[in-house]
């Protein structure tokens, strides 16, 4: 009991008070170091995903490319069997779509 009174009284003895709050501003920093090393890790992983998307973006728009120019190669080696075709789908289309 006489250690306990002693400890109260002793200014170098820090308070139940100031253990608490030390323990608290050591919580309240390892939280935003968590939040920090979250929103780093987050970051990297949209910036790879967008780096995959890009790359996607980017091999289907030289794929589009590629049929266009066989598309447009077609029609001016074969100008009327195109046009009979797109005549062709165009009827199938109208005759599908009517039925609705």
């Amino acid at each position: 009991m006489k250690n306990d009174e002693s400890e109260r009284t002793n200014p170098t003895t820090p308070s139940a008070r100031e253990q608490l709050r030390s323990h608290t501003e050591t919580v309240r920093d390892d939280i935003g170091q968590l939040g920090r090393l979250a929103t780093g890790a987050a970051r990297e992983k949209l910036d790879e995903a967008r780096g995959v998307a890009t790359e996607y973006y980017e091999h289907g728009r030289k794929k589009a490319g590629e049929y266009e120019t066989q598309v447009v190669d077609y029609v001016r080696t074969k100008p009327l069997k195109s046009i009979l075709i797109a005549a062709g789908v165009g009827a199938l289309l109208g005759i599908l779509i009517s039925r609705r």
